[in-house]
């Protein structure tokens, strides 16, 4: 029994599937290097971090109105980049944390008020500001009360 080669053009039906298949597959995996921003030199990094402190003091200058919560956003950005770009100290989740809480959100101050904590566990202003943003938060989901016919019929739970 002699087996014959496969056609040029059999052969290509057979590899267009697959090399769609592989592309699809890579498309999955980012590239590493495109993940990860570039790092950025000390000089960079102060600056920003001086960029977005200014920021924050102004949308503090502007009071609680949407001005106020785009400087906050800018400052947040700025914060953000540096995180991601590799800086993590006390400090920088401090800002991060007191800037979500000027923008409400209160999940992510106590997240990264928690993140500070781990380079800094005994700082008191810290602390604190956990403690405050903590105790805004509610402590339980209160169940909805069921109503009287429920109650009757279900006496059993």
């Amino acid at each position: 029994m002699r087996i014959r080669p496969l056609s040029p053009c059999h052969s290509l039906r057979l590899n267009i599937p697959l090399f769609i298949i592989g592309l699809l597959l890579a498309s999955l995996f980012p590239n590493p290097a495109q993940a990860a921003p570039a790092a950025l030199s000390h000089k960079e990094a102060l600056m920003m971090f001086r960029e977005a402190n200014d920021y924050f003091r102004q949308a503090g200058k502007a009071g609680e109105g949407a001005e106020a919560a785009e400087l906050y956003n800018k400052a947040l950005l700025r914060y953000e980049r540096l995180r991601r770009s590799g800086i993590h100290n006390a400090k920088l989740y401090y800002d991060i944390g007191n800037t979500w809480f000027r923008l409400h959100d209160m999940g992510r101050a106590i997240l990264n008020y928690r993140r500070a904590q781990r380079y800094a566990p005994d700082d008191e202003n810290l602390a604190q500001n956990l403690a405050f943003v903590k105790s805004l938060q509610p402590d339980k989901i209160v169940p909805r009360q069921r109503s009287e016919i429920l109650k009757t019929l279900f006496f059993w739970h």
